[in-house]
């Protein structure tokens, strides 16, 4: 008996072991920050001098500063006079990696090498969000950053972020909830109070093996391993917008009458997926092609960079995140970065340009090339 239960214990310590030297995917954690505040227009927002934590099974664990203005961004105590305005959804917030390393940060170095050392670029990025939400961020923020520019950073699964009604998010309990009701909230306030008085949240915390018992038995979105509830936790189906609605011309046809009512230039710019690069370009100019609209593909710019460095595709993406790493969000920045340098020249750099200091100067339409 005493031989039995040595054996036991010598192989739960031995498999435990084993667990933490390999890590596999499987015992991993999925975090998000606990950062958001729900926003009648919006759905949710980064609350304000916040920071959270975020993980992705071994790939990344670290914390999130969000400015006091709400965005994962350095935060500048006065505006310059010189701006570019960048929304977009996880690739652009880019929570996974630090601010100083996000690439509209290297975008910003990268534009200050090729012209104007003055020019700033703003990251007003929002995970989880599609165009319509960004385009109503963007208002709301357009009377105190005055751009010159405006980019929209656009990755495939917008498309279906367009088409859900909208969501809200806050955090309750530890978890992040996702709904589209009160109703859906009220239900899932609940679920998240009785998880965190479950025994096997203490075994989930501290035990590896018992991870891997979870997920076998509950698979990967078991509400330990991650601490998002969704609609699908509360038995819902996602709620989508009537045919009509849920399409990406008539946003970004919104998104043209703002930069020509308030005289910024507009860009749109393709995200590549790691799985499907080509992909967001091939829907962008298939749903969302209109005449005057300016549509940026960086992946030919950002292979050439590869090719030159002897990396591989993979190398821009965390193994089992999908968003860029630090390198991948470096070489987006310079890529795009060639894209945009011609269009945001320094006045005196090209013929018949005028100084841009003044507001009015500032909200012009530029040439872009």
């Amino acid at each position: 008996m005493t031989l039995a239960l040595v054996s036991l214990v010598g192989a739960f310590l031995l498999g435990e072991a084993l667990l933490r030297i390999v890590k596999p995917s499987a015992v991993g954690v999925s975090r998000l920050p606990a950062i958001y505040a729900p926003d009648p227009v919006l759905g949710y927002r980064y609350r304000p001098s916040t920071s959270g934590r975020i993980a992705r099974a071994f790939d990344l664990d670290r914390t999130v500063f969000i400015n006091p203005r709400g965005f994962h961004d350095v935060h500048r105590p006065a505006v310059g006079k010189r701006v570019v305005a960048v929304v977009g959804d996880s690739f652009t917030a880019a929570l996974q990696v630090p601010v100083e390393r996000i690439w509209t940060r290297k975008l910003e170095e990268a534009l200050r090498r090729e012209g104007d050392p003055g020019l700033s670029v703003f990251n007003l990025g929002l995970d989880g969000t599609g165009p319509d939400v960004q385009l109503e961020l963007l208002r709301e923020n357009l009377d105190w950053l005055r751009p010159e520019m405006v980019v929209v950073a656009f990755f495939a699964n917008d498309v279906l972020d367009v088409k859900h009604e909208r969501v809200f998010r806050e955090v309750h309990a530890g978890y992040v909830l996702q709904y589209q009701s009160e109703e859906q909230a009220r239900r899932m306030r609940d679920l998240a109070e009785r998880l965190g008085a479950d025994p096997r949240r203490w075994l989930f915390e501290r035990l590896y093996l018992a991870r891997l018992g979870l997920h076998l038995a509950e698979g990967d979105r078991n509400l330990f391993r991650t601490n998002v509830i969704s609609p699908a936790h509360v038995g819902d189906a996602p709620v989508n917008r009537p045919r009509g609605r849920a399409s990406l011309r008539p946003v970004f046809e919104s998104f043209q009458a703002l930069a020509q009512a308030e005289g910024f230039a507009l860009v749109v710019v393709a995200v590549p997926g790691r799985e499907h690069p080509e992909r967001t370009v091939q829907l962008l100019r298939s749903r969302a092609s209109l005449p005057g609209l300016r549509i940026v593909d960086p992946l030919p710019a950002m292979r050439e960079t590869l090719a030159r460095e002897g990396r591989s595709f993979s190398d821009l993406y965390w193994p089992r995140d999908p968003h860029f790493d630090a390198y991948g969000n470096e070489v987006f920045a310079r890529a795009l970065a060639e894209s945009l340098a011609p269009s945001l020249r320094r006045p005196d750099e090209g013929p018949g340009e005028t100084s841009p200091s003044g507001s009015a100067s500032r909200r012009r339409n530029l040439p872009l090339r």
